[in-house]
């Protein structure tokens, strides 16, 4: 009898216990659910263009097919992934293709597409015949993610010319989730205001760092490291279609023009592997200061730094594209 009673206490506590837990559970989804009605009435929110990526080394990709506002400007993407109109598959016979690969200068956060320095500097391009540029990009990449984007996506697109846009920021390595489960993350971000929010803040975190090691720190000195490596890689890949490659930096538009680790370690290695270099932060530094981003606490390239851009972007891109119609670089074997 004693035992008979010991297991029904047992089992009343057991109960007790289960419905303690599933009322946290309801509590929890309440107040979810409430945060979320919330984020969606309330919180201002842009259009989902990205997605985590099924490569590791790119970590998130532009969104194929996506659409709407994405920091005050309309954005579409097309369904290769990249900021602009379809290119035509295949490719047109005289057609020479300009692929600029960069991060949140290069798709040009906060401006038309029609605006920005990749489409800009297409216009001024006609007297060298029939030039499409094409603009590879994702708005939160450091350097590994523009080379690695370059390494993947360049045999589809067959370019003459290839131009690695940098910045002083684009150091470091992928920031790393608390979930790696990009299937799941997705859907979450198509679905939850609260996810897509939390996951854009941390992605673009990186774009909103602190000052700028100088020349001689020791960061700096590992950033130069890293980037002339990951040039190197950027060479390789590109070499392997038969096209010219080049680098354009553009420094820190609020910057005092300080040279950093990044941009040190850039134009070491391009001079020594004879690509191009070309530094855009002067001519941005031109401007007015208030002309040079969208706005005093913005590091978004205004519409007037743009056009500059597009003009330092000429200087590499005319006599290139003169080489290339002369003659075919050698490739370098794939090792």
């Amino acid at each position: 009898m004693m035992g008979l009673l010991s297991m029904r206490s047992i089992n009343r506590s057991r109960g007790r216990g289960f419905f303690v837990g599933v009322k946290a559970c309801v509590g929890v989804l309440l107040v979810l659910g409430a945060a979320e009605m919330a984020a969606r009435r309330w919180l201002p929110q842009d259009a989902l263009t990205y997605r985590d990526s099924d490569n590791p080394r790119l970590g998130v990709e532009l969104l194929p097919g996506a659409s709407g506002m994405k920091a005050g400007a309309a954005v579409s993407i097309n369904a290769d992934g990249l900021r602009q109109d379809p290119l035509p598959t295949p490719k047109p016979e005289h057609e020479r293709r300009v692929v600029v690969a960069g991060g949140q200068e290069t798709f040009g956060l906060g401006v038309d597409e029609s605006k920005t320095f990749v489409r800009v500097a297409e216009s001024g391009l006609e007297a060298l015949g029939r030039v499409r540029t094409v603009n590879l990009s994702m708005y939160s990449y450091n350097l590994a993610q523009k080379v690695e984007l370059v390494c993947e996506k360049l045999p589809r697109i067959q370019p003459e010319v290839v131009v690695l846009q940098a910045s002083d920021h684009d150091s470091g390595g992928l920031p790393q989730g608390a979930l790696n489960a990009p299937h799941l993350k997705n859907w979450l971000r198509g679905h939850s205001a609260l996810a897509r929010r939390a996951a854009e803040a941390h992605y673009l975190r990186p774009m909103h760092g602190s000052a700028l090691p100088t020349a001689a720190s020791h960061d700096a000195d590992k950033e130069a490291t890293a980037a002339q490596e990951q040039l190197r890689r950027f060479q390789d890949c590109v070499k392997r279609l038969g096209a010219f490659g080049a680098v354009m930096m553009i420094s820190d538009p609020a910057g005092d023009g300080a040279v950093s680790g990044v941009a040190r370690g850039l134009r070491t290695e391009a001079e020594k592997l004879g690509l191009p270099y070309i530094d855009a932060g002067p001519a941005i530094r031109r401007l007015p200061q208030a002309e040079r981003t969208l706005g005093p606490a913005s590091r978004f390239l205004s519409p007037a730094a743009h056009r500059a851009t597009a003009h330092e972007l000429h200087r590499i891109l005319k006599p290139l594209l003169h080489r290339r119609k002369a003659m075919t670089p050698p490739t370098r074997p794939s090792s």
